[in-house]
């Protein structure tokens, strides 16, 4: 609440009866979404600014292999539940995969888990965006048709596949 802000008074036995059996319970809960919670980023800034090199040394040229090989092992997964109901971080077993690029193999399991989680990020919201997207604003800068057509080459085969079925 903002310094010298004051809440209303609100009598409200002028609206329920109160008795040996019935009282008034009343919760107040704060809505922080729009409050920076400096201690959760001094906490977390050390495995964001991880997350950032790493994905910034990530060689272009490989991400058309990570894709497809999270899709062949993920596609199964999101055929079966809902998008909010994978969990990307269980389902994926980075060690596991196999990938057809060579050069692939000199990154550790952690930086190429991070870039196919930042992927999985990336194609969750464009789920929940496609609804929205319409062939109308084609060519209009800033409308999710034009966000969807720019992130076209980074989008799963699965994902394009359940939003056709759905």
């Amino acid at each position: 609440m903002k310094k010298d802000a004051k809440l209303p008074s609100i009598d409200l036995e002028k609206f329920y009866k109160q008795d040996s059996a019935h009282g008034l319970d009343l919760e107040i809960v704060p809505d922080l979404t729009h409050q920076k919670n400096k201690q959760l980023v001094k906490l977390t800034q050390a495995t964001w600014d991880e997350i950032l090199e790493n994905d910034s040394k990530f060689a272009a040229k490989f991400k058309t292999d990570l894709l497809r090989t999270v899709d062949a092992s993920i596609s199964s997964i999101v055929n079966e539940k809902a998008i909010k109901d994978v969990n990307f971080e269980k389902e994926v077993k980075m060690g596991e995969l196999k990938f057809k690029e060579k050069g692939l193999k000199k990154y550790n399991e952690k930086v190429k888990k991070q870039k196919a989680s930042l992927y999985w990020m990336l194609n969750t919201f464009f789920f929940a965006l496609l609804p929205y997207v319409s062939k109308e604003t084609r060519g209009i800068a800033g409308t999710a048709y034009e966000l969807v057509n720019a992130l076209r080459t980074s989008l799963l085969s699965s994902m394009k596949a359940k939003y056709v079925k759905e």
